[in-house]
């Protein structure tokens, strides 16, 4: 569940892989729109006010990108592009549990793959940039977050089991 910073939209998923938009006005809560674009639980929800969009993950293995306030998909992403780099990983569940839309200093979508403990990075538009993979530094890797500083830079923050 995820909140727009002006508190006008809360976007929250569903098991089912829905997307309920709920517009707040005078505390109340009134359905905008529902999106139904993923076939899975959605296990992650990220607004990013300065870009005006959000995107959601599932389990499905996709995440979609959205435009804030016309609720329009504008782009999809596989999280794992071919199935021989699927079978690499064997039967693990292969999806994001955790994404950020960063627009500072690169406009660009990052997403956690908790399984892996692996970082992947695309551009906005949905093109693959890179990734982190695991190693002795990512293997104890918790729920990582984005913090925003007072010059409105994106950070990437995490913790370990140490």
């Amino acid at each position: 569940m995820k909140m727009t910073q002006d508190e006008e939209y809360l976007l929250c998923g569903t098991k089912l892989g829905y997307v309920i938009c709920y517009n707040v006005d005078n505390y109340q809560l009134k359905i905008k729109c529902s999106l139904n674009a993923h076939s899975d639980e959605i296990t992650s929800i990220t607004v990013n006010d300065t870009l005006n969009m959000f995107a959601t993950a599932s389990m499905d293995g996709y995440i979609m990108i959205y435009i804030l306030p016309s609720f329009v998909l504008v782009g999809s992403i596989q999280i794992f592009q071919e199935n021989s780099e699927m079978d690499a990983f064997g039967d693990e569940s292969l999806y994001a549990k955790n994404i950020f839309l960063s627009s500072s200093p690169l406009p660009c979508l990052v997403a956690f793959i908790n399984s892996k403990k692996l970082f992947k990075i695309f551009s906005i538009n949905g093109g693959y940039i890179g990734q982190v993979e695991e190693n002795e530094d990512t293997k104890k890797l918790n729920e990582p977050i984005i913090f925003k500083n007072l010059d409105f830079q994106d950070f990437l923050i995490y913790a370990t089991d140490d």
